[in-house]
């Protein structure tokens, strides 16, 4: 998509041609999620079968990501008791020692993968437009909610369920 915009000319205007590639990241609401492999996570078809999924991208080096996360798993035995399933998603690149020893620390109780791959065209594919960036699905992995603030996650939540 090519953008073009015109400013009429008369003897003391300057014709101004803004010309430039739209690159806008889809948007997942309403699909089924794209492929799981690249977020280099453990998580099995069994594990999220007929269950809703918290997908969390974040970067465990910027403080937003790290308050999100850590607000997650203050309410993961809330969200596991509802039949929902926490994913954290890493997007840069880091040792999984180093990611290790921060879940512990922070006794971060989901499961935390790091993009295997490349990380631009993963985040892009699922649509990541900032960090944190969470994923909310249905039962049938239908992204239902994205890009939301924590607070919004348990109207998020009833209203999935509600359907």
């Amino acid at each position: 998509t090519y953008i073009v915009s015109e400013v009429p000319m008369s003897e003391k205007d300057i014709l101004f041609v803004v010309a430039g590639r739209a690159n806008f990241k889809p948007s997942l609401v309403g699909k089924s999620l794209p492929e799981l492999k690249p977020l280099g996570t453990e998580l099995k078809a069994v594990d999220v079968n007929d269950k809703m999924v918290l997908f969390c991208f974040f970067d465990y080096q910027q403080r937003p990501s790290r308050h999100y996360i850590r607000e997650l798993a203050q309410k993961a035995e809330e969200l596991q008791n509802q039949g929902i399933v926490v994913v954290g998603v890493h997007t840069s690149k880091v040792d999984e020692s180093v990611l290790n020893d921060w879940r512990t620390e922070n006794k971060i109780p989901h499961p935390v993968g790091t993009i295997a791959g490349d990380v631009k065209e993963t985040v892009f594919k699922w649509g990541v437009r900032s960090q944190p960036w969470p994923i909310l699905t249905d039962a049938d992995h239908i992204v239902r909610a994205e890009g939301f603030p924590l607070p919004e996650l348990d109207e998020k939540i009833k209203a999935i369920m509600q359907k």
